[in-house]
């Protein structure tokens, strides 16, 4: 798993997602101004479901564990 923390209008966000979507969410938020841990309010992770071959996106408050 890798994070990324990062601005958009006026709120912080840390999204978590699998390491086979590194280089392609590198590009999509490559003109996003990033961030660091201490200011994120919400969390979006990307889980992979090992038994079905699919993920899930979860979204919360803002945690210790990401970015």
């Amino acid at each position: 798993m890798q994070d990324l923390g990062f601005k958009f209008a006026d709120a912080y966000f840390c999204l978590s997602f699998p390491n086979e979507f590194s280089e392609a969410l590198t590009v999509l938020f490559r003109d996003v101004e990033r961030t660091e841990q201490s200011r994120h309010e919400r969390v979006m992770e990307i889980l992979r479901e090992d038994n079905h071959g699919s993920y899930r996106i979860i979204s919360g408050s803002g945690g210790p564990r990401c970015c």
